[in-house]
Order: structure tokens, then sequence, then C-alpha cells
């Protein structure tokens, strides 16, 4: 699947984190906040918190695809963190905090399929019904038509409505989802839907294939009643010939 932009390929943290929060949040405690970087977020416990550390380019550079005269590197080392944080003063247990702890080394181990980027999806799929955004509803909305909005979208799936980007933020019904940002304009009534990636339904890792991914280290704090693990992983990826954009 082809990026819309190079923004959008190389912007490497974004994608291996929402793609985490995904699989992460599906598999641990439902009481977990599952945080990326970049994320406006109170303090509150118990959370998982993910960030890509990117590192350098370790292939030659060479084109793009076969045949193209632009050249670029394609293969990146870095390191994955997942902080595990808990506060046994609230009743969050040392050991549910190490429990979800061995859940993330499952969820990372080498033969995982998780962050599976060679995986095939459905997208794009043009949903049922139809949609309209009135750009000064709060929190922005995507209100649909004969829509099936909780069987046929996720939270963080990417949609188009009338052919302008979204994420989705929120699921309500089947005829009202919301979105992370604000549409810049209205868009009508009758607009088409077509969902663009789904973390479920398609590859977990848009873009990326993963190359190897190795466990490095893991720390332990404590601070009074808090619980602070920290794991780290070394990784190699590498950008799959058909995610540069024409």
């Amino acid at each position: 699947m082809a990026a819309d932009s190079l923004q959008s390929l190389l912007n490497f943290e974004y994608n291996f984190e929402r793609a985490a929060v995904y699989f992460v949040g599906e598999a641990i405690p439902s009481a977990y906040q599952t945080i990326r970087t970049m994320t406006e977020s109170n303090l509150s416990t118990p959370r998982v918190e993910l960030a890509l550390e990117l590192g350098s380019a370790t292939s030659p550079y060479d084109p793009r695809v076969e045949g193209s005269t632009k050249q670029d590197y394609s293969q990146y080392d870095g390191f994955f963190h997942a902080r595990v944080v808990t506060d046994n003063s609230v009743g969050q247990t040392s050991t549910d905090h190490a429990t979800t702890r061995a859940k993330l080394r499952e969820l990372f181990l080498r033969s995982g399929a998780n962050w599976n980027g060679s995986g095939s999806g459905a997208n794009p799929v043009t949903l049922t019904g139809t949609g309209e955004i009135d750009k000064d509803s709060a929190p922005q909305r995507i209100v649909g038509t004969g829509t099936s909005f909780t069987t046929e979208l996720e939270v963080g799936d990417e949609v188009t409505v009338g052919g302008v980007p979204f994420e989705i933020a929120g699921i309500t019904s089947d005829t009202l989802a919301t979105t992370t940002v604000a549409a810049s304009a209205s868009i009508a009534a009758g607009s088409a839907i077509v969902r663009t990636l789904s973390l479920a339904s398609g590859p977990n890792l848009p873009f990326y294939d993963l190359k190897f991914i190795q466990p490095m280290e893991s720390q332990y704090l404590t601070d009074e009643d808090f619980n602070v693990s920290e794991l780290t992983w070394n990784l190699r990826f590498e950008i799959r010939d058909d995610a540069w954009p024409s």
C-alpha cells in the first residue's frame, strides 16, 4: 500500500506507535491506558506508554523502486520502548504490574505476528451508506446515513469523507463517529466514506517490513507507591517498495 505523501511515509514514530497502541491495547487489561508519544494525556494510572526512538539508516541508498532515478535509504535501526506505570495506593497491585509487563514481552516476541507489515487487508473499502461533517460541530463528528460504523470501523482507522482524510477517534453508534482533527470546511450530506487503513483488518504496520526485533534491556523503578517498568527492544525495519508514493 502506497503512502499518500512522503511526509506520511517518513513519519516513522507515528506509524509504529499507532500500530502498537492498537495491538497492545487489545491484549492488555482494559483498565490500562495505552499511550503513544505526542499525545496529550493526564498522568493517570495504570498506563502503558509506547515510543519509537529512531536510529540510523543502515543500508546503502538505492532506487526507491526498480527503475526509479530517485535514490534514498530504505532500511533503519531503532529502539522501541514500552513503559508500564502503576500505583499501589489505588489498588494497582505489583502482581498486575508484573503480569502486564510479561504480556508486553509476549507481544514483542521475534516470532510474534504483531507488526506484520506484509499482511494484506481489504483496503481501501467504501463503507455502507454515506456521511457528512459540520466543521463547527464539537467534537468533530461524522454523521452517517445508512451507515454501520460499529461493525465497519475501529478507533484508529483512517477514512476519507468526500475525499478528505480523517482518523477515527471514537465510535458512538452506527451513524455517529468522531475524528481526531477538525475539518477545515463542512462536507455535504451524501458523501462517500472510504476506509483507507484499518489496523484490525489490514497490515498492522503500514509501509514497513520489520526485519528483526530483539530484547535489549529492562529497568524497574519505584517511587513511593508508583511502580515503573521500562522495556526496550532493538529493531530494524525496511520501507517496502510499494509504500513509496508515486
